[in-house]
């Protein structure tokens, strides 16, 4: 008889969603960072959208993980329906963050993080700094603008699309977003 895991409320389940064509050898870089999160309740969801450089392959080592799993669309919809397909088909948490194929966290403690400022501040959305490296880099450039952890909306309000030390300033619908899914 299989023991039922109870569901934690302060650790709710979040689906990561990584969209991938033809980036192979970025999306296991981007799979082995959230499988070394060190926050347990998620389920690692990958939509392929029909590529041909082999990533099925690359990706089934592992499904073994009950953690992981993949979808492979026939060809290509396009990028805007393989992520509408893996937040309104496949996704199963309470929580969605998506990383693209060609991102990794670089935090194990990331969603850890995240959901902590969700709870302490009663939010819906958690958006995070990145780091910017390119082709083969392994270390890149600081997007984080040394912002402090909480910002009220009023200061978004503010300084939205206004550039600072060299950026713009812009929350990130891509890699560094955790949000509930309604």
């Amino acid at each position: 008889m299989h023991e039922m895991r109870r569901q934690n409320p302060l650790s709710p389940e979040i689906s990561v969603l990584i969209p991938t064509y033809n980036r192979g050898d970025y999306l296991e870089e981007a799979i082995e960072s959230v499988l070394e999160q060190d926050y347990e309740n998620f389920k690692l969801i990958v939509s392929d959208n029909g590529s041909t450089d082999g990533t099925e392959e690359r990706v089934k080592k592992y499904l073994a993980d009950p953690r992981v799993r993949y979808f492979r669309n026939e060809k290509n919809l396009g990028s805007g329906p393989n992520y509408r397909r893996l937040l309104y088909e496949y996704a199963t948490g309470k929580l969605g963050h998506f990383l693209t194929d060609d991102d990794y966290f670089i935090d194990r403690q990331h969603l850890t993080k995240a959901v902590r400022l969700m709870q302490e501040q009663g939010v819906g959305v958690v958006f995070s700094g990145a780091e910017s490296r390119y082709r083969e880099q392994k270390t890149g450039r600081s997007l984080s603008l040394g912002l402090p952890e909480i910002l009220p909306r009023e200061w978004w309000l503010e300084n939205l699309c206004r550039t600072r030390g060299g950026l713009t300033i812009f929350p990130s619908c891509g890699s560094g977003t955790l949000f509930e899914i309604v």
